[in-house]
């Protein structure tokens, strides 16, 4: 389906970029976006708009996943801000925080994890150390737990403006022989004082570590060949999910690897203008709720399929499947789940095969005395409460099903 490019020209005031372009797109499976300065606006916050529309597309079964530099515990902070709580548990979902140094699977469990150096760490310090004192703050991310040589304004910015969890002081960083112990180091300083120090650093790291910035004000130090757009990869490789049937949004440097890696990668009318060289199709801006925008797009594109089995009429394809195999309707090899959008041609074919397992699945439903699939979805969700869950469940349509043999 041919989507239309939501323009940066369409708001007020704002300069006209790509107004013209037209991307064909297969409905999107998952959706990444970066946090700050895309989904959040100016004020840090999620509005009304942005909640309600990532809430739709969940709903419609598509993946909506964070990729941030943020980790994990901060992000979860900034979605569940005073201002507009989002409602969403994503400490359950997948997520790319750390700027894709910490990768989360299908229900919130690590995949993937990548840390710089210790010689690094002990490089970064040394280069830093040689900056005039008071100049910059130097963080290291462990997960959740972020640590500071000292605490002070800049390290409290990134609890207080960022929702990061308050970074604590520690008299130095650790260091390990084989294996770092810090997903990524920030070094907080000045614009002007961080354009030297990243000159320095690229200078004294060379290919040992990978250098990006989301803000002026704050420089990343990465681990060898890692960027936000290979921890995208790691999670879709978990996934089984092609990038094709994949979209992202951005504005800063952290981002372009990923728009670049997916299907089609939207940047923000507030991006750099390097981001925007990057991406293919450009839309409104944080302010303007310009994922937003997108999102309503998607939501009204062709029925999509994801790993977690929503489909248009809100019954689930996982569902069906185990229901109508348990049943001895289809065959366990019928469809693949993790593999529902293929190539366009394909993917009307699996949609196909898609209703055809939901009318089975309400021939199931009537077969055990049920009035509609819905109210047999409804009596397993209560089962699934109860001790046993939906396992008894299958369980004791199996046994009801050797009881009739036998009595046939």
């Amino acid at each position: 389906a041919a989507f239309t490019t939501v323009a940066a020209g369409n708001a007020p005031g704002a300069a006209a970029a790509n107004s013209d372009d037209t991307v064909d797109i297969v409905p999107a499976t998952v959706v990444f976006s970066d946090v700050d300065g895309t989904l959040l606006n100016s004020e840090g916050n999620l509005s009304a708009t942005t909640c309600d529309a990532i809430r739709s597309v969940l709903d419609k079964g598509v993946m909506f996943v964070p990729a941030t530099g943020k980790c994990r515990a901060g992000a979860l902070a900034a979605f569940e801000s005073d201002e507009a709580p989002l409602g969403v548990d994503f400490g359950k979902l997948p997520g790319v925080y750390c700027n894709g140094l910490q990768v989360f699977g299908r229900t919130g469990e690590l995949v993937w994890e990548q840390c710089v150096s210790s010689s690094v760490v002990e490089r970064v310090v040394a280069a830093c150390a040689t900056v005039e004192a008071g100049e910059v703050s130097l963080v290291g991310y462990d997960g959740d737990d972020l640590q500071c040589l000292a605490v002070d304004e800049r390290t409290d910015e990134l609890h207080l403006k960022y929702y990061e969890p308050r970074p604590r002081a520690v008299e130095k960083f650790e260091v390990a022989d084989d294996e770092g112990v810090y997903n990524k180091l920030l070094v907080l300083g000045s614009a002007e004082t961080l354009t030297t120090v990243r000159s320095q650093l690229a200078e004294e790291l060379g290919n040992d570590a990978a250098l990006t910035q989301a803000m002026p004000h704050i420089l990343e130090i990465l681990p060898r060949g890692c960027s936000k757009g290979r921890g995208v990869e790691e999670l879709l490789m978990h996934l089984e999910i092609d990038e094709e049937s994949c979209i992202a949004f951005g504005d800063a440097e952290n981002d372009i690897e990923m728009l670049e890696f997916v299907g089609t990668g939207f940047s923000v009318a507030n991006a750099l203008p390097s981001v925007t060289d990057a991406a293919d199709a450009s839309t409104l801006s944080n302010d303007d709720d310009g994922v937003a925008a997108v999102l309503a797009k998607v939501v009204k594109a062709e029925p999509t399929f994801s790993d977690s089995g929503a489909v248009s009429d809100g019954f689930g394809l996982e569902l069906a499947l185990g229901l109508a195999e348990k049943g001895g309707l289809v065959s366990g090899d019928g469809v693949d789940i993790n593999q529902l959008v293929l190539d366009e041609a394909a993917a009307q074919e699996e949609l196909k095969e898609a209703l055809e397992l939901l009318e089975l699945q309400k021939s199931l439903a009537e077969e055990l005395g049920y009035a509609s699939a819905e109210e047999l979805q409804q009596a397993m969700e209560e089962i699934e409460q109860q001790e046993g869950g939906l396992e008894a469940f299958l369980s004791q349509i199996e046994a009801e099903a050797d009881e009739k043999d036998e009595e046939a």
